[in-house]
């Protein structure tokens, strides 16, 4: 994990891009193999269903774009933008929910590595 964490950091650090974990649950195969597909263009795989992603606002709007068609109802794609702890103190998370809405959005996250 610490590979992959130090290579997206450094990555992240240029041109505006930051850290965020993509994750997905799709609920018909056909459609599974294209989300997974267009995700790797944009991240590494951490597990089946989950992406390391250096993006800036702009590439996250555009993976949105090409992931909304793909969606039904009872699909969800999750955005979580990663933020780093600076002084010590835990910074906000941000999520953004594409497909079917999560009961409440969380307004803070933690990532254990």
């Amino acid at each position: 994990m610490e590979a992959v964490k130090g290579t997206l950091k450094k990555k992240a650090e240029g041109n505006g891009r930051r850290n965020y974990l993509v994750t997905y649950d799709i609920t018909r195969p056909k459609f599974l193999k294209k989300v997974f597909k267009i995700c790797s263009g944009y991240g590494r795989n951490l597990q089946y269903s989950v992406f390391w992603c250096a993006l800036t606002i702009e590439d996250v709007q555009i993976l949105a774009d090409k992931l909304k068609p793909l969606l039904c109802a009872e699909d969800q794609i999750l955005f979580f933008r990663l933020q780093e702890v600076r002084t010590g103190k835990l910074q906000k998370g941000w999520v953004q929910v594409l497909g079917k809405k999560i009961a409440a959005e969380p307004d803070k996250f933690w990532i254990i590595t």
